[in-house]
C-alpha cells in the first residue's frame, strides 16, 4: 500500500549492448592480462591424460600438448567460430600496434 508521504519514484533504463563489442572488450582484457599469467592449461584428468598419451604413442601427435592444442582449437572452431574470428582480428591488431609493443617491452 502506498501512503500520502511516499514520493519515491523509480525509473528503469534498458541498455542494448552489441554482443560483438562486449566479446571484443572482454577478449582484449584477457589478452592484455595474458602476459602476466601462466599459459598452462591443466584439466587434472587422468582419463584425458591416458587418451592423449595414447594418441601420442600411436604417432597421431608429437606430444600431449600438441594434441590438446589441436583438439581444442578444432572444437572451438566448430562450436564458436565467431569467437575465434573476433579473437584473431583483435590479436592481429594488438600485435601490430608499434606503440603498444614499445610500451610492453619496457
Amino acid at each position: 500500500m502506498r501512503g500520502p508521504h511516499e514520493t519515491t519514484k523509480e525509473q528503469w533504463y534498458i541498455e542494448f549492448v552489441d554482443e560483438t563489442t562486449t566479446t571484443e572488450e572482454r577478449l582484449e582484457q584477457l589478452l592484455e592480462k595474458q602476459a602476466d599469467r601462466s599459459n598452462v592449461i591443466n584439466t587434472r584428468s587422468g582419463d584425458l591424460d591416458v587418451l592423449l598419451q595414447y594418441l601420442v604413442e600411436t604417432g597421431q601427435y608429437e606430444s600431449t600438448a600438441d594434441a590438446t592444442r589441436e583438439l581444442l582449437f578444432k572444437q572451438l572452431a566448430d562450436e564458436y567460430p565467431s569467437l575465434l574470428e573476433t579473437y584473431v582480428d583483435l590479436k592481429n591488431r594488438h600485435e601490430s600496434d608499434p606503440l603498444r609493443n614499445v610500451l610492453e617491452d619496457e
